[in-house]
């Protein structure tokens, strides 16, 4: 629960807001921490592990991992589109 409600970070102050941030879908980054905060804890806490030494630190690096791809496929994704876009209109 931690890691999801960090992950949307300020969307709900003032705490007046109530889920309002939400009406229109859960945001991006609380998606993100949620599959992240999921992913992290199933790595470490089932049989996924069984033998894997320092399974916490690698369970941290792998998340880490997913939320920098994450945030590579969101800057680079409008500029590849942009050149898909462009690629139609002149062909």
């Amino acid at each position: 629960m931690c890691g999801t409600v960090s992950g949307c970070g300020g969307a709900f102050m003032p705490l007046s807001k109530g889920l309002e941030p939400t009406r229109a879908g859960m945001p991006k980054p609380a998606k993100t921490a949620l599959i992240g905060a999921a992913a992290y804890h199933l790595f470490v806490n089932t049989k996924l592990t069984d033998g894997v030494i320092d399974a916490p630190q690698k369970g941290q690096v792998l998340v880490a991992s997913f939320f920098i791809s994450v945030s590579l496929v969101d800057l680079l994704m409008p500029l590849l589109l942009k050149k898909v876009e462009a690629k139609k209109k002149a062909d």
